[in-house]
């Protein structure tokens, strides 16, 4: 009998330790072995699988795999609002800036509104006063203490101490061959569009070092972005530098310029190809002047209108 017993103690340390030897394997426990050799998980019933997490979207306000919302009218920024356009956002959404029109001083008007947090509506704008007034393509840059912006002829950059004092008089920027460029939020690089030599067809996505006055002698283009025949500008990134939306006249666009993007894992790395953002697109020409750093929230210029748009959860 105590060989017996000695025998069945023996068998059950060897299946203990068969169970319990993890050596060699990458599994998580929960995987079952399949026919043709390999394993798959077991059904949890409904419930998250503890080893992912669970929800991947728990603590985010959007789900970026999901398309946008038709994008909205804005009306908060002004009254009217006609004749409005290029709005960004500082990184923590509390403060915009975009412009106004003003037809009786035939000139835009650089404006600034203020809200409490990100999810309640901005309080009314009031207006910026700078010299020379700007015609388009803001950035705001630097922990929102450097406002670059572009006119008819020149770059300009005014800079702040703090993101509740006034602006100071703006400077020229120099950019060569690059009108209206978008500075990142880093402030180190800029990202802009020109026109290959006599083809006005071709435009192309660049990018450049910042020095003190303009670009440092360090421009190249963009890989992985442009296609042939296309005119591709407006490029916008989000903070972190893994999102590039830009305007594109490529094959599959449905209008005149579409809106499309491409990521990159790290800022680090470069962009992959682009894809179609159709839901942003329509058959006039679309521009993206803001993208939230989470890629939730988009703002749009559409015939001097100012467009949000959103991605559910």
């Amino acid at each position: 009998m105590s060989s017996v017993k000695l025998g069945r103690a023996s068998l059950i340390l060897v299946v203990i330790a068969a169970c319990t030897d993890t050596t060699g394997l990458t599994g998580t426990g929960d995987e079952l072995p399949t026919s043709d050799g390999g394993t798959k998980t077991k059904d949890s019933g409904g419930l998250p699988d503890p080893g992912d997490g669970g929800d991947p979207n728990a603590g985010k306000r959007c789900d970026v795999t999901k398309a946008f919302a038709p994008p909205e009218l804005v009306t908060e920024f002004d009254a009217q609002s006609d004749f409005v356009k290029g709005a960004i956002l500082s990184k923590n959404e509390r403060e915009v800036f975009f412009l106004r029109y003003d037809t009786m001083a035939s000139e835009w008007i650089l404006r600034r509104a203020t809200r409490a947090s990100s999810d309640v509506a901005f309080a009314p704008a009031t207006d910026i006063a700078v010299m020379p007034t700007p015609d388009g393509f803001l950035s705001l840059t630097a922990g929102g203490l450097k406002l670059y912006f572009w006119t008819t002829t020149n770059i300009y950059k005014t800079t702040r101490a703090s993101v509740d004092a006034t602006f100071g008089t703006p400077s020229t920027w120099d950019v060569p061959g690059g009108p209206a460029p978008f500075v990142v939020d880093s402030d180190d690089v800029a990202y802009f569009s020109r026109f290959e030599g006599d083809a006005t067809l071709v435009r192309r996505i660049l990018r450049g070092r910042i020095t003190g006055t303009g670009f440092g002698s360090v421009i190249s283009y963009v890989p992985n972005i442009w296609v042939d025949g296309a005119q591709d500008q407006n490029p916008i990134l989000n903070a972190s530098e893994t999102a590039l939306y830009f305007s594109s006249t490529r094959a599959g666009t449905i209008g005149l310029a579409d809106i499309w993007v491409a990521h990159r894992p790290t800022k680090a790395d470069e962009f992959g190809a682009a894809i179609h953002v159709r839901e942003l697109s329509t058959d006039a020409p679309d521009t993206l002047t803001w993208i939230s750093d989470d890629e939730c929230v988009a703002y749009l210029d559409r015939a001097s209108h100012v467009y949000v748009a959103k991605r559910p959860l």
